[in-house]
């Protein structure tokens, strides 16, 4: 469905970004099998591409940038920052931030 552009292999970052994807094919899983639903109506994988793209549907020329999944390290200043976590969609890439504490 998605791709994910992962960091280096061995890394610190790639084993985070890992983790992150299997929990997100996990519930793309969930989806497709029908387990999710958002209030009255059941989640398809479709509600999830449009998130991702903005269509419902594969276009029949395909896409012209494939979607993604890119991950970003925000910079977090204090601790209290440390929690929010938010995906960006930016040209039918989801961005997925890691937290990163940098000392003042």
């Amino acid at each position: 469905m998605l791709k994910p552009n992962f960091s280096e292999e061995g890394s610190n970052a790639f084993r985070y970004e890992k983790e992150v994807y299997q929990l997100f094919v996990r519930y793309a899983r969930e989806v497709a099998s029908g387990r999710r639903s958002c209030g009255e109506g059941k989640l398809e994988l479709c509600h999830i591409l449009e998130f991702v793209t903005s269509a419902s549907e594969e276009p029949v020329l395909g896409f012209g940038i494939n979607p993604s999944v890119e991950f970003v390290l925000p910079i977090i200043t204090s601790v209290e920052d440390s929690t929010v976590q938010e995906a960006n969609v930016q040209d039918s890439t989801v961005q997925e931030e890691e937290p990163m504490v940098r000392d003042k």
